[in-house]
């Protein structure tokens, strides 16, 4: 039976953005869109400071973020809140239309202007507005359903996270450029509460900019700075955990010691895979570049425009249920870190309710499931490797020659090319063994000489603790080479109001690039052919090796 469209569901008149809110509220959102300025024009003489900052930032979410409209309003907007003897109107209108951001005279650089969405008027499904966003991420990113499914729930745990005590970062990783990154960070960013997104940022401006704005932090082109920033790294690291969400440094010309906050939600885009330790605290969406044939809409002004309906439901949903005293049950296969990972956004998918904590749970196992995240790190796949040499050669001790002769051989692990193109050496060896209480001893050979090597008994407690051999969890590969997910369906858009009306993820490598295929096409939900409100535009638019030491 064919899914009926929207305008079939629902009179034209009560649809707004592809989604059906009700005639009067679809009537006074037109109305407000083609005149802002009512909006300001109900407000008292001289005004709450409450109820002005409501009315501002409805006036500014009705403009809308066109520069050339904002600059059109201000004016007005200022002479209105004189006539209302609202102190120092033109600095009021610009705060809220972020005017007000413009570069200082001396090259300073511009002020931060972070909007936070003004939360839905009524009630909103959780089930239909994670279906919502899923189903707008799949449209604009090549992505699988439960790649998708853990965008849109990281989405949502940015309202949540103040009752979070695990902030899980969403690491948007791909092979190469042009895999659709930077695209799928903007659309996140259009829909998460106080966004900062930033190309390059150093490690005092990241803990200053949390401590003073409490943004969602969207970091994109990582691979370029990240990598051999420790200092960076490690302040990312400590707003992983509420209660260790801190660095301490001394400021001011008493060198005062001061605690700065580094707690909020973070995403991360890059080529190549995150350093081990931001891995183990995120949760990855590996994208792949799209195939001849498939494509995407448009991130266009328009739509950006469209998905603000999205992000007011999701900060009204998240005022609505908090997760504060949550304790969802972990799906099967996932080890600590990646349990306290998902922790959040499984107890947003059980307060949604309808098939999304089944979903969730399917997209945290396939994600995050299989090996223990910290096989990722180098020194984990050095002990594999080391193990499959032993068993390969039935030795029961190597010398460290040998050994690193053999691993020199693997020509799909790093060994090869360890540092500036040259193998690993023996005290190359010994060094990274150390960090496992692993260390060479002297092997006295037949003939009398002695060597220094390793016995297999050295490493025995190192594989129990960090490699363990399990068939139902490889080392080398966590997800099946190729899946295709949900290609060629087609869906209804949901409302996600109380008004009546998935994929492949491949293991991060120690090397650079992962390995990866497969991708997923979803076709646009019947509702949204040729359907345009009043002469709005539609939610959904017509489609258009470095290694380094532990």
């Amino acid at each position: 039976m064919a899914s009926l469209t929207a305008a079939e569901l629902f009179p034209a008149e009560g649809t707004f953005a592809g989604q059906y809110i009700g005639p009067e509220m679809a009537s006074r959102i037109h109305q407000q869109q083609a005149d802002p300025l009512m909006l300001l024009a109900g407000l008292a003489e001289s005004p709450a400071p409450a109820d002005l900052e409501n009315a501002l930032r409805r006036f500014a979410d009705a403009v809308g973020p066109d520069p050339l409209r904002r600059a059109s309003f201000r004016s007005a907007a200022a002479d209105l809140l004189k006539a209302r003897k609202v102190t120092s109107p033109a600095a009021v209108v610009d705060a809220a239309l972020g005017a007000g951001a413009t570069q200082s005279s001396d090259g300073g650089g511009k002020a931060l202007a972070l909007p936070s969405p003004e939360p839905w008027p009524t009630a909103v499904d959780g089930a239909q507005l994670l279906g919502n966003l899923a189903a707008t991420i799949r449209r604009y990113a090549i992505l699988t359903a439960e790649q998708a499914d853990a965008v849109a729930l990281w989405i949502l745990f940015t309202y949540a996270i103040d009752g979070a005590r695990i902030a899980p970062k969403l690491a948007i990783t791909s092979p190469t450029p042009r895999c659709g990154k930077s695209t799928l960070l903007a659309l996140v960013a259009a829909l998460v509460p106080r966004p900062l997104v930033a190309s390059n940022i150093s490690p005092a401006a990241v803990f200053r900019v949390i401590e003073k704005s409490n943004p969602t932090l969207l970091i994109d082109e990582a691979d370029s700075f990240l990598k051999d920033n420790e200092g960076l790294r490690g302040v990312l690291n400590s707003g992983h955990s509420r209660d260790g969400a801190y660095v301490i440094r001394c400021v001011g010309d008493n060198l005062e010691p001061t605690r700065f906050c580094t707690w909020c939600a973070q995403a991360v885009g890059l080529i190549g895979s995150l350093p081990a330790t931001l891995a183990d605290r995120s949760i990855e969406v590996r994208l792949q570049r799209k195939r001849a044939g498939e494509s995407v809409a448009k991130l266009t002004r328009n739509a950006r425009e469209g998905l603000a309906m999205l992000a007011r439901m999701a900060a009204r949903f998240a005022a609505d249920h908090s997760i504060a005293d949550a304790t969802p049950a972990m799906p099967a296969g996932l080890n600590d870190r990646a349990s306290d990972n998902w922790e959040p956004l499984l107890a947003i998918a059980d307060a949604a309710g309808g098939e999304w904590p089944e979903r969730a749970r399917k997209a945290a196992a396939l994600l995050s499931g299989g090996e223990p995240a910290d096989a990722q790190a180098i020194g984990v796949q050095l002990l594999a490797d080391i193990r499959k040499t032993f068993e390969e050669q039935n030795a029961e001790r190597l010398a460290s020659k040998d050994l690193t002769e053999a691993l020199a051989g693997m020509e799909a692990s790093p060994w090869p090319e360890w540092r500036h193109g040259k193998p690993m050496s023996a005290p190359q060896l010994a060094r990274q063994l150390s960090k496992f209480a692993i260390a060479p001893r002297n092997l006295k050979q037949p003939g009398g000489a002695v060597l220094k090597g390793y016995g297999r008994g050295d490493f025995e407690e190192a594989w129990a603790r960090y490699a363990p051999v399990s068939p139902e969890s490889p080392l080398s590969n966590r997800y099946p080479a190729t899946t295709r997910i949900n290609t060629g369906q087609s869906g209804d858009f949901q409302t996600a109001t109380n008004n009546p009306g998935s994929g492949l993820e491949n293991a991060a490598s120690p090397n650079k690039d992962g390995p990866g295929s497969g991708v997923a096409v979803s076709n646009p939900p019947s509702w949204e052919k040729g359907e345009n409100v009043a002469g709005q535009s539609a939610l959904f638019g017509p489609a258009g090796k470095e290694h380094h030491d532990l």
